[in-house]
């Protein structure tokens, strides 16, 4: 949504976080040497706007889909 705001001209934009870090209810742990990712977004190539703008921004070479009812999603 900033992204967005700022591209159609909005200067004055604050994003408001609930704790010190960025990335709201999605972030990554470490336990015993290994880290794991604790999401809560689910990603297909439905998802128009996210998949644009992961495009955009080289980001789409970091995702992998797997086939998921008969389908291959990515």
């Amino acid at each position: 949504m900033a992204y967005e705001l700022k591209r159609r001209g909005f200067k004055n934009v604050k994003i408001l976080e609930k704790s010190n870090r960025i990335g709201g209810k999605s972030f990554h742990v470490e336990h015993r040497g290994a880290t794991y990712s604790l999401s809560t977004f689910l990603l297909t190539p439905e998802h128009k706007v996210v998949m644009d703008l992961m495009e955009k921004f080289g980001l789409l070479k970091l995702v992998s889909f797997s086939v998921l009812r008969g389908k291959l999603q990515h």
